[in-house]
């Protein structure tokens, strides 16, 4: 059932704006997060410790209703994410020969347009693999696998009409496997990024988040360290509201 609400909401939002409006979307999107890429990639390092500080300031004590609509209806987001990992390990990174990989998630968050807090659920795939090459012709495949299942909060603050400032923050369960290191392990982190979300209308936003993702096993092996800077971009459709009515379908 959520499917179908899912692609009726997709649907909607399409015949509001032409086809035109969402490829424009894409495109600044693609060239933005392409930019970004490159100047992460070229930076040195990044002072994670003084971002974990302001995030947590801000996240107390911005001002402002999360979403400052004089209409009150429920939000149940519902949000497909593709990203970039940056490792912060380096034998990681010499190992299989990647200083970044792509990710998959989907989010769900809910609440009201008048919360200030909203609860955030997340689950996030990672898979790297490389091919070693031995003394004769032979290769060796080598993979690692990390599944990441976070929960937390979001905090929006709203800064023009419909452009917003999202700040999310909370803790990850991450069930970690690695061929070479024969990890497996499940251990708990945390994760918390700063974003950009623009809400097209009360159905359908897209957003772009950059945060921090620190996990650590706890092993001997010289791949214990798995944290490292997330890029991530999504679409979120808004479930929990009805087209044809102003009230929402469920009132929270």
């Amino acid at each position: 059932m959520s499917f179908i609400i899912l692609f009726f909401r997709l649907k909607e939002s399409v015949e509001r704006h032409s086809l035109s409006f969402f490829i424009k979307i894409i495109l600044s999107l693609t060239k933005s997060i392409v930019s970004l890429y490159y100047q992460i990639k070229q930076s040195n390092c990044i002072n994670m410790k003084k971002y974990i500080i302001i995030a947590i300031i801000a996240l107390v004590t911005l001002k402002g209703n999360a979403q400052t609509d004089s209409i009150r209806y429920g939000i149940i987001n519902v949000s497909p994410e593709v990203g970039v990992f940056f490792p912060r390990n380096e034998i990681f990174q010499n190992l299989y020969n990647a200083k970044s990989y792509f990710t998959y998630s989907v989010s769900l968050d809910f609440g009201t347009s008048r919360w200030a807090y909203r609860p955030w659920f997340r689950f996030t795939g990672m898979t790297v693999e490389n091919n070693l090459r031995g003394t004769t012709s032979d290769s060796t495949q080598i993979s690692a696998i990390k599944k990441e299942y976070s929960f937390g909060i979001i905090r929006p603050y709203r800064i023009r009409s419909n452009d917003y400032i999202q700040l999310k923050l909370g803790f990850t369960y991450n069930v970690i496997t690695e061929s070479t290191s024969k990890i497996d392990a499940n251990v708990f982190g945390y994760v918390f990024s700063v974003g950009y979300l623009h809400r097209i209308d009360k159905f359908i936003s897209y957003y772009i988040d950059l945060g921090n993702d620190y996990a650590r096993v706890n092993s001997s092996s010289n791949l214990r360290e798995w944290s490292g800077f997330r890029m991530d971009i999504g679409i979120s459709v808004n479930i929990g509201v009805s087209s044809k009515q102003q009230h929402p379908v469920y009132n929270f």
